[in-house]
């Protein structure tokens, strides 16, 4: 190599400074990623494990009810119990009056008809008056017609008599002829006595029965008097509504002096020795629906609850609306019946009513038949 001349090697001017070491920043992001990265795949497994081991269907919590109605309008005076009170078998749940018209004519239409048959069997009261004073007056006419006639007929035979008397002094006619006339005129004359006494008694019958025609007129008054009392009173009748069977008062639709419709529920009674939830089982389940087997119940607020499978329908039944999927074709599903395991369970059913519930059934996994 040549070597250049003139050229002298000189100390280099540039100093190195020794900077101290600047710690690296922790990452957030990168951890927030493999947090959720893990938090997902945590949720992921255990989401397949519980579809794995469970099966969750959707349930209705529901109770045996008595809807309270009329066919008959009614008007509320007073409500002896509020939502919620337990009640039992006799007890007095409301006072009512009836508002139908229609009704409250059928009521005094059969109150008079009871009047009716207790007048006809006690007296005979209804008799027809003034046809039996008409029959009597015709019958008392006769009788005097034929009195009258009979009289005639005796002055006749009295007239004859006397002629024939004369006739027989004067030689002109025989004695023989005078008994028959005289027993003809005795004849007569007991006819018009016998015509006499029937006319009289005839009279007597025709007075007794315008007495009774007027003590009749004044029952008449009395017992119109007494229908009009109690149409009043049924106008004006309360009645108070005794409830057939114990349990638990539901809703109450009306309050204290509304008028309730024929046929609209005044209030709804929960019988709760009938509680009971009904699962709606996918159709490809029922070969794992078991009756006798106990499930878990996850109540709207998170509390579980015990039950078992006492009863399942061998037809589909379609699901619910709540359950059912909008803009989705209609879902056909088995439908079972859970109870509850013991009483505390339905206790706590109760405050559910008609709110929807998870029913959660444990799937038998394989390992279990190894385990056996």
């Amino acid at each position: 190599m040549k070597n250049f001349t003139g050229f002298k090697y000189q100390e280099s001017v540039l100093r190195t400074v020794d900077e101290p070491l600047v710690k690296k920043k922790f990452n957030w992001d990168r951890f927030s990623f493999i947090c959720l990265l893990i938090g997902g795949l945590v949720y992921f497994m255990y989401s397949y494990y519980q579809r794995m081991v469970y099966t969750e269907v959707p349930g209705l919590v529901l109770l045996e009810k008595m809807a309270v109605n009329f066919t008959d309008d009614i008007r509320l005076v007073e409500l002896c119990t509020k939502e919620g009170d337990a009640i039992f078998e006799g007890d007095t749940l409301f006072v009512y009056t009836y508002e139908d018209e229609e009704k409250i004519e059928n009521e005094m239409q059969n109150l008079s008809i009871k009047k009716s048959v207790n007048s006809t069997s006690g007296g005979g009261n209804n008799r027809n008056f003034l046809r039996d004073k008409l029959a009597i007056k015709r019958q008392i006419a006769i009788k005097g017609s034929e009195r009258e006639g009979k009289r005639e007929s005796l002055k006749a035979k009295k007239a004859e008599l006397n002629e024939m008397r004369k006739q027989i002094l004067m030689g002109v006619d025989v004695a023989h002829k005078l008994p028959a006339l005289q027993t003809s005129i005795i004849g007569i004359e007991t006819d018009i006595r016998s015509l006499t006494r029937e006319i009289r008694i005839l009279r007597k019958h025709l007075a007794a029965l315008r007495e009774e025609e007027k003590r009749y007129k004044n029952i008449e008054i009395a017992s119109m008097a007494e229908r009009l009392n109690n149409d009043q009173q049924i106008r004006e009748a309360i009645y108070h509504y005794v409830t057939p069977t114990s349990g638990v008062i539901g809703q109450i639709n009306n309050s204290p002096n509304e008028v309730c419709y024929k046929s609209e529920n005044i209030m709804v009674i929960h019988q709760l020795t009938d509680l009971k939830i009904k699962a709606y089982f996918d159709q490809r389940n029922i070969k794992d629906v078991v009756i006798g087997e106990e499930v878990g119940i996850e109540f709207p607020d998170g509390t579980y609850g015990r039950g078992k499978i006492d009863n399942f329908y061998i037809s589909t039944y379609e699901l619910p609306p709540e359950f059912q999927k909008k803009y989705e074709p209609t879902e056909r599903s088995v439908v079972a019946d859970i109870v509850p395991v013991n009483e505390e369970e339905a206790k706590l059913w109760v405050g559910y009513y008609k709110m929807a519930v998870k029913v959660l059934k444990r799937n038998e996994m394989p390992y279990d038949k190894l385990k056996e």
